[in-house]
């Protein structure tokens, strides 16, 4: 390492980042930063928020309402900086946001939350910024790095604003995934106290810009950075994507664990977690990209690091750290993990607490691996439980495949987190009744933990071909207008989420919305509070299943026992079926299995019949003449 220079940069973690980790981007400018000569400290400013606020008040808001942390601190920021009267547009945003039912969890927040709101706006945040500013040795401090995604960019500006004002020599660079392409150039052009936006992966601008500016070349060109010049903007292009994700060091997570301490939080956070990176981009999204993802910005062109690095990361981190729960922040699996990386974390029993992101294609094999190396919540990209709205989406992935997804996650021990999405372009309201008709047969297994409407995002297929989907009246989400309520904003460049419709939206979702809503509503009541079974055990020469499912949505929260046995070929199809088997296959297996030799007719005719039984009570799921068990094994069973 380099001999550090006396020249500090501060790494500035803002509202609403969550509490429960380290800041992943952070961790690696500091480590690469310091490696380079360069005095680097990250403060984790969040985590010093707690001390003004209640910890339950900034956990909902980091997590389920961040739209509305930015409006937050927007209150502050705008009616100082335009120098409007101490009054909190609190109205109007109820008003706009009950226009809409796709609000209206947001809408009772808001109401039930509005005295301590308040509270934050009037009192604490003016508290907060004055100690942020009186804590921090910023005269020692040249260059303040602020990373901005949605939550944390209007609590960046500002604390930016009043550090520019107070001390004028520190150079203020925004980054993020918040400030690429339109949306940096308008957030550098409409605040003037930006010096510099990085547009792209930070690892080579942020490096070469602070040397720059440690050496007062303030204006030599980077790749990838907006840099303010008196009253001009220029704006250099984008850098090349990093395609050695091994080059990348061990992130450095040293201070959030110090900031823990110091802010009397070690202890109240109930999981704290390791961020590890393994992967960046998106190996399905470079086939067919989903319509709706913006993964990496639109740039999901996917790298990975090797095996053998990732879990020395592992090894180390734990080391240094005594923490096992990990939080993978790639958006996709790599698939080749599952030949090495997987198995060896497998093998050494670390006793980890693993959370990743999965495409539902995994078999069981795949599945039971990730559970023995520590693999206990996965993040699936179910979507939906309609091969019409599934294909309509390009997830590439079927109803059946999700519902075996479910299962075998549920068998295995594995928390599954998954979003039901509806509102899609070009859909068909009838694909929602086969829906509901789904879901007590899969009553069993874990709901969707949200019901959303399908987004329209920056950087996804929906937003740069509209055409190519039917959409139409795009404009930005509703809440822009209430989180930057400045002219001199165009929120058409500096919004993220946009609202739009297509040929008959607005009727199509009428059609189902409210039913769809109350089934899955109904389905997670069931389930965590009476959990429902469909599950066999086999005994000696017989299979033995025992079903409380209801049977249709509206017999969802009676309850009924039903009981089955099956002996002989209908146990062995049952059993076999316990992973999806087309016809095709299941007719082999009998065939290999039966002492006596059937005509191939009267195999598919047997075969058959035994088929429809189980789909006709329920205890097999059909698709495209695939078939699929849908009870779990009992745990005497596994």
């Amino acid at each position: 390492m380099k001999e550090l220079k006396a020249k500090q940069v501060a790494l500035l973690q803002m509202p609403w980042g969550v509490i429960d980790r380290g800041t992943l981007c952070y961790g690696l400018l500091k480590k690469i930063l310091e490696d380079e000569g360069i005095l680097t400290k990250v403060y984790y400013l969040n985590l010093r928020f707690i001390k003004f606020i209640e910890q339950d008040i900034y956990e909902l808001i980091s997590s389920k309402m961040f739209y509305i942390g930015e409006w937050i601190f927007s209150q502050f920021l705008f009616r100082d900086l335009l120098h409007k009267q101490k009054n909190i547009n609190f109205i109007n945003l109820i008003e706009d946001l009950s226009k809409d039912k796709h609000y209206s969890y947001l809408v009772h927040k808001l109401i039930s939350m509005r005295s301590k709101l308040e509270d934050i706006i009037n009192i604490s945040i003016p508290a907060y910024i004055n100690e942020c500013l009186d804590d921090i040795p910023w005269k020692d401090i040249t260059i303040a790095g602020f990373t901005c995604k949605i939550g944390t960019q209007t609590s960046s500006l500002a604390l930016a604003w009043k550090l520019k004002e107070c001390f004028p020599h520190i150079k203020i660079i925004f980054g993020g995934p918040n400030v690429f392409d339109k949306m940096g150039e308008e957030i550098i052009t409409s605040f003037d106290w930006i010096d510099y936006v990085i547009d792209g992966e930070a690892e080579k601008a942020f490096i070469e810009l602070s040397r720059n500016i440690i050496s007062k070349k303030y204006y030599d060109d980077v790749l990838g950075v907006l840099m303010r010049c008196e009253n001009r903007i220029f704006i250099n292009k984008p850098d090349d994507l990093l395609e050695d994700l091994d080059s990348l060091p061990i992130p450095d997570y040293s201070e959030y664990f110090e900031e823990l301490k110091n802010s009397n939080l070690d202890g109240k956070i109930r999981k704290i977690v390791i961020p590890i990176e393994s992967t960046r981009g998106c190996w399905w999204g470079e086939k067919d990209n989903c319509t709706f993802c913006a993964v990496n910005n639109g740039k999901p062109k996917y790298r990975s690091k090797s095996s053998n690095i990732v879990m020395n990361e592992i090894l180390t981190q734990l080391s240094r750290y005594h923490v096992r729960n990990f939080y993978a922040a790639d958006s996709i699996i790599n698939m080749r993990f599952f030949n090495d990386l997987i198995p060896e974390l497998a093998d050494r029993k670390l006793d980890l607490d693993i959370y990743i992101d999965i495409k539902p294609c995994l078999n069981r094999k795949q599945i039971e691996l990730l559970y023995k190396a520590g693999v206990k919540t996965v993040l699936a990209g179910i979507e939906s439980l309609n091969n019409k709205l599934l294909n309509l989406m390009h997830k590439g992935i079927t109803t059946i495949q999700n519902i075996q997804l479910l299962k075998i996650c549920y068998e295995t021990g594995i928390h599954v987190l998954w979003n039901l999405l509806y509102g899609i372009p070009g859909e068909d309201p009838a694909c929602y009744s086969e829906i509901i008709n789904i879901i007590p047969l899969i009553s069993h297994l874990e709901p969707s933990g949200g019901i959303v409407r399908i987004s329209l995002d920056r950087f996804s297929p929906y937003q740069y071909e509209p055409e190519k989907y039917g959409i139409q009246n795009i404009k930005p989400s509703i809440l822009y207008r209430h989180i930057y309520p400045y002219d001199k904003i165009n929120l058409d460049n500096i919004a993220y989420t946009f609202e739009y419709e297509y040929e008959n939206s607005k009727k199509n979702i009428a059609q189902y919305e409210e039913e769809l809503f109350n089934t899955v509503m109904r389905w997670n009541e069931l389930f965590y509070k009476k959990r429902p079974k469909c599950e066999y055990i086999i005994d000696g020469d017989e299979v033995k299943i025992t079903d409380t499912r209801p049977r249709t949505f509206k017999d969802m929260g009676e309850e009924n026992i039903y009981t089955y046995k099956y002996k002989g070929l209908e146990k062995d199809i049952y059993i076999y079926c316990s992973e999806i088997r087309s016809f095709q296959e299941i007719q082999e297996y009998l065939d290999e299995r039966t002492s006596f030799k059937y005509s191939e007719n009267d195999l598919k005719k047997l075969l058959t019949g035994v088929l429809m039984e189980f789909i006709n009570k329920k205890l097999m799921f059909e698709e495209n003449s695939k078939y699929l068990s849908l009870a779990v094994a009992n745990e005497k069973t596994n």
